[in-house]
């Protein structure tokens, strides 16, 4: 049942619009799901950022469409209405308390779209579930920091902005804190500049160099400070992960959760852990480990839409606070996979070892197919065409390198050496030499 007052309010809007939308896209134009196109609404925000629905003909949803302030599109289709940036209601501030905003304050655009369709684009959301899980005082990933602003720690601090929290980054140089301060990026990364600079604007994002305020100020710490290798040696330099950990321990709050992003070596993790239950001064401080999958060019993207999220915990209440700080990524939706400590910290560098194997392998085809008169690009695409193989990383080139696949593999085989399973990756010094 729909209320009257709220079904009248939804015809006068639909009775003001002055520009109804003259085309549905492309995207949305063609069948979905073998159901032609009935109706559409289009909010759009202050920013100029666009929620689109469509319907069927026969009133069902059959595609939502986030549209940014540039333009580009986040396809979803959500029969059940979980996304809660893209929902009726429209929650735009996530982080506690829920601010829901009257739907009179955006511009409402429709096409075949009766008021019935309105009325329940704005004003029927899964409230129930969406506020149980940012219920206001639950004191829930309410406010969020970022320890290291280098490219993970730096992209992770706007992002989360973005999608509504307050943020507060640390960093130890107060050069670098003052640049990102004023809407300065210290390295390449397309989109981030802006993103940077309309969080900063927002209030949302701010940076500073006082752990005494970010463990004020938080509830959840994300660690993502570099594990750099060590000079003239394979494996992991731990210097700063734990030097931010030890500095930041004294100045927790109570309840809080440290969330480690760094890549590490297996038993990082439950070595901090154990200092933390004999360093901390205040009860129920955790530790939980959430691994990065970032590709450099699109570290916005794999941040807010990534492939998968990796929590390993504790405790179900960490998982509950990594839950509530990465809601809105999950409801787009994002696989979840819950784990321990271990794994959690195995999944990133195992990723790295098998695309650095990937992309050494087909180097090493190229190197049989000049010798055999064969083409590497035509190998390549054939081998792609197999679900099994897939065709991302590889591509033959000059090999792999960056910030992460050398030091990565090899702090992996140094630590399994130290574990006394080295040959099981034996493999990777081939790769490596590739």
């Amino acid at each position: 049942m729909t209320d009257p007052e709220f079904m009248d309010r939804a015809e006068e809007v639909l009775a003001r619009v002055e520009n109804r939308c003259d085309r549905i896209n492309d995207e949305t134009e063609a069948d979905v799901d073998n159901q032609r196109v009935g109706g559409m609404v289009t909010l759009t925000f202050p920013d100029g950022s666009q929620i689109i629905t469509v319907v069927g003909r026969d009133g069902q949803l059959l595609r939502r469409i986030r549209r940014d302030e540039r333009g580009r599109e986040i396809i979803i289709i959500d029969n059940s209405y979980r996304d809660p940036r893209a929902v009726g209601g429209f929650y735009v501030d996530l982080p506690p308390p829920v601010l829901r905003i009257p739907y009179d304050r955006y511009i409402v655009e429709a096409e075949d779209a009766p008021p019935e369709l309105i009325y329940e684009t704005l004003i029927a959301p899964p409230v129930e579930r969406i506020e149980r899980r940012f219920a206001p005082g639950a004191h829930e990933a309410g406010r969020l920091t970022v320890i290291g602003t280098g490219y993970l720690g730096a992209t992770h601090a706007v992002c989360m902005a973005e999608l509504g929290f307050e943020v507060l980054g640390l960093d130890v140089e107060q050069g670098k804190v003052d640049k990102l301060n004023a809407g300065e990026v210290p390295f390449f990364e397309p989109g981030l500049p802006e993103l940077l600079r309309k969080s900063l604007d927002s209030g949302r994002l701010r940076f500073t160099t006082s752990y005494e305020e970010i463990g004020a100020f938080g509830d959840v710490h994300f660690l993502c400070v570099g594990t750099p290798q060590k000079k003239g040696e394979m494996a992991a330099d731990m210097a700063y992960v734990d030097a931010a950990f030890t500095s930041l321990i004294p100045h927790l709050r109570e309840g809080a959760l440290i969330a480690g992003k760094s890549t590490v070596p297996a038993g990082t993790a439950e070595r901090l852990a154990a200092q933390l239950a004999r360093d901390a001064k205040v009860p129920g401080v955790e530790l939980a480990w959430n691994p990065e999958f970032l590709r450099e060019g699109f570290a916005v993207e794999d941040t807010l839409t990534p492939d998968r999220l990796v929590f390993g915990v504790q405790s179900q209440r960490a998982e509950d606070l990594l839950r509530v700080a990465f809601g809105p990524v999950i409801d787009l939706p994002t696989p979840v996979v819950v784990t321990d400590f271990a794994t959690a910290q195995l999944v990133k560098v195992a990723a790295n070892a098998f695309l650095a194997t990937k992309i050494s392998f087909i180097n090493a085809m190229a190197e049989v197919c000049e010798a055999t008169g064969g083409d590497v690009t035509q190998l390549s695409k054939a081998l792609s065409h197999d679900t099994r193989i897939g065709g991302r990383f590889l591509h033959a080139g000059l090999g792999f390198g960056g910030g992460c696949l050398p030091k990565d593999i090899r702090a992996f085989m140094a630590r399994a050496g130290e574990l006394g399973v080295d040959q099981a990756l034996s493999f990777l010094k081939e790769v490596d030499a590739i």
